[in-house]
């Protein structure tokens, strides 16, 4: 297949290489390749270096003028020209806005986690007060039947 000069086109090569550009020489010695920076790629024997061409479709700007002589009369979309008020400002965040609500959110969030660790803090009263059983041992039985008393830490 013979490719035309000009035409835009994606390589791969051998070595895992991808590039895309304009075709500006094709060679059984050599593919040149030129980029959108205008930089030139040059692969020395395509035949058995490149395992794939990939063209692209060519997109050409239209030149269609939205009116009534040139649409459809039976599109109900563009029936008449469209006239445009305002010029189109794109938005800018401001970025001060943006970090003082942050800083204000941050705010709330602490005063909320410090409520809620107080109401914790007051809600966790002791209710009762565990039984505790006094009584003297029984020294006809095993010491094994005792249970063994906790060792206090000395800390």
């Amino acid at each position: 297949m013979i490719i035309e000069k000009g035409t835009p086109i994606k390589i791969v090569c051998q070595n895992g290489m991808i590039e895309s550009g304009h075709l500006v020489e094709h060679t059984a010695e050599q593919l040149v390749l030129e980029q959108l920076d205008k930089s030139l790629i040059i692969v020395q024997e395509p035949y058995r270096n490149v395992l794939a061409i990939k063209i692209l479709k060519i997109k050409e700007e239209s030149s269609i003028v939205l009116d009534k002589a040139v649409l459809p009369k039976d599109n109900p979309v563009y029936t008449e020209p469209v006239e445009i008020d305002e010029e189109f400002k794109p938005f800018v965040r401001d970025e001060s806005l943006r970090t003082k609500k942050l800083a204000e959110l941050h705010m709330l969030r602490a005063n909320e986690e410090r409520s809620k660790a107080a109401e914790l803090l007051t809600s966790n009263k002791l209710k009762e007060m565990p039984e505790v059983q006094f009584g003297t041992p029984d020294f006809t039985k095993s010491l094994s039947k005792y249970p063994k008393k906790k060792a206090r830490s000395s800390g």
